[in-house]
């Protein structure tokens, strides 16, 4: 039974993500802004994030057999019980998991979110769905933050994994913060209703921080336990690298958007 549902969910969850994070969102990022393919593109992101969240959170619920599962011509971790001279990885990933699932939903979610935002925001209007959607991803964030540093310190007690925690600690504590200021910004925008100056910044960097955490899951979950530091982090600089590219190749168009956002304000 969970080998049959792995075997349709998983697919579909690997199909998805393999669509949002090297087809779609490239073509969003490099396409001229509020252009069709731009729009197209950013929405395919959104749908194949949804997707892969949800049918993480499916994934999470099944992965009780332990080992690996081969799919597509790639190997994806399964957590199961652990024992003392056991590989798999640690029951509390599960957890810990689901957190990262809903921390990528809230980053593409609110990220799409962005500009019904500012529509609503120039007649004063802050909705009570996105204040709602703040809080609660603060709560994933710190949720997020303390479940990851469980797992870092329960897969350095396994044999195959590598005995420093400092690395990954840093790592899911700098995540964590990042998740947990991106959603404090949004809700301080609800709670004080006032808009940030320029929202297309707001924009493309929460596209940005989802991709760069879709993009980071790849390694995290192929990857053997030995290497999957070094291909996490390198995946994760290569989408900044990529965002960076894309900003200024759209600078110009970039400081206009400030320009006109700030004579509004005044």
């Amino acid at each position: 039974m969970l080998d049959s549902i792995l075997g349709v969910v998983l697919p579909v969850h690997i199909v998805a993500g393999a669509i949002s994070a090297l087809v779609a969102f490239p073509i969003a990022v490099f396409a001229v802004k509020g252009s069709r393919p731009h729009v197209t593109a950013g929405r395919c992101f959104v749908a194949g994030y949804v997707v892969v969240c949800v049918t993480g959170l499916l994934l999470e619920m099944e992965r009780t057999t332990g080992g690996t599962i081969r799919v597509l011509w790639t190997e994806f971790k399964l957590a199961g019980p652990r024992v003392s001279d056991s590989g798999h990885l640690p029951p509390s990933v599960l957890f810990a998991t689901a957190t990262l699932d809903l921390a990528f939903l809230y980053l593409a979610v609110s990220g799409w979110r962005v500009w019904a935002r500012a529509r609503n925001a120039t007649r004063g209007v802050f909705t009570r769905f996105d204040t709602i959607l703040a809080a609660t991803a603060v709560a994933v964030a710190i949720a997020f933050g303390v479940s990851w540093w469980i797992v870092v310190d329960a897969v350095a007690t396994m044999p195959s994994a590598p005995k420093g925690t400092t690395g990954p600690h840093l790592f899911f504590t700098v995540a964590a913060l990042i998740f947990l200021l991106d959603a404090g910004l949004d809700l301080r925008i609800s709670i004080k209703r006032r808009p940030p100056k320029v929202w297309w910044f707001k924009h493309a960097r929460k596209m940005v921080m989802a991709q760069v955490f879709l993009a980071a899951g790849i390694p995290f979950r192929c990857a053997d336990l030995e290497h999957v530091g070094f291909w996490t982090m390198a995946t994760s600089l290569l989408v900044l690298l990529t965002g960076t590219i894309a900003a200024w190749h759209f600078r110009r168009r970039l400081r206009i958007e400030a320009g006109t956002s700030e004579r509004r304000t005044r």
